[in-house]
């Protein structure tokens, strides 16, 4: 009966959750629905897994390292994609100022790293442990094709039934979904650091 009542907040809702899935698709799917960027750079040719100068070990050097190991036909439109963790990390490699990694803009700016946008993916790595940490990603990000299909279908269901005994349980649902789906076109565009 109040199905009128809570439409436009369960819109919200869904379009919230469909954000949040998204997100951690993108980053670390693993190709049954979108293919993670993560995903795809780590399954591709080894030569895109740039290695941390100290095994287990971030310093301001594998930035550098990571900037230096993406061919030059790619820097020009690159970009760092990191989990925000990473950032504050690399934020306090530099504390005598001479590093030169942080562009502090401010007004409303995006952060630059390197002078390249500094992206952030909450889905990615941000506590590095002693296995393998794919932490940091730089790279032309024009070759990560996003597909989406227009539109997500919403029913309402008035009566849902229990599994056991297949009798109506009294409660309502809704029920939505979409189509999207996502990938590296060109691996040679990126370069993602192993810590």
């Amino acid at each position: 009966m109040d199905e009128q009542n809570v439409a436009s907040e369960v819109g919200r809702l869904l379009a919230f959750g469909k954000d949040e899935l998204e997100a951690t698709q993108f980053a670390t799917g693993s190709g049954s629905g979108p293919q993670g960027i993560v995903t795809a750079l780590v399954a591709s040719d080894p030569t895109v897994v740039v290695s941390a100068t100290t095994n287990n070990a971030f310093v301001a050097a594998d930035v550098y390292k990571l900037d230096d190991a993406l061919p030059a036909r790619y820097r020009m439109r690159a970009s760092f994609l990191a989990n925000r963790s990473i950032y504050n990390d690399i934020r306090q490699f530099d504390t005598a100022g001479g590093a030169q990694l942080w562009e502090r803009i401010g007004n409303g700016m995006p952060n630059q790293l390197l002078g390249r946008l500094a992206l952030e993916a909450e889905a990615m790595d941000g506590a590095l442990a002693t296995g393998d940490d794919y932490c940091l990603i730089f790279g032309d990000f024009d070759n990560y094709v996003i597909a989406d299909r227009i539109g997500t279908t919403v029913q309402f269901i008035p009566h849902l039934f229990h599994t056991d005994n297949n009798r109506p349980s009294g409660q309502s649902g809704w029920y939505a979904f979409y189509r999207v789906g996502a990938d590296s076109v060109n691996d040679g565009a990126f370069r993602i650091l192993k810590v």
